[in-house]
């Protein structure tokens, strides 16, 4: 299990592998507002756009699956939901931050 920032680093997913981990969960509690107010400025879904990148980018360099469970709640107060499982770069299940999304693919994860 990693937490929240953990995401960031892939030296963390590195070792949970290296000691045999298939999954790797991570609970967070990440909102849309996270980045400074001039990156929002730049790009108002920037946090978003880090998250499913980070998300993508870890699965597939592991070859593992990742649980990604983040906070949600009501439109407009900020909350990013985003939570997913993705394995090798598929995302087995997708929850907006007010509604959840459900998609099921058949894909070969390595052992």
């Amino acid at each position: 299990m990693l937490i929240c920032w953990d995401l960031a680093f892939p030296e963390a997913f590195r070792e949970l592998i290296a000691a045999g981990a298939k999954i790797i969960i991570i609970p967070t509690f990440w909102t849309l507002n996270d980045c400074n107010k001039e990156g929002l400025a730049r790009n108002p879904a920037s946090e978003a756009l880090f998250l499913d990148s980070m998300l993508t980018a870890r699965a597939f360099e592991n070859t593992c699956a990742i649980v990604f469970a983040n906070a949600g709640g009501p439109p407009g107060k900020g909350y990013a939901g985003l939570s997913q499982v993705s394995a090798l770069s598929t995302i087995f299940a997708f929850a907006q931050a007010e509604a959840i999304l459900l998609i099921i693919r058949r894909s070969r994860c390595r052992s």
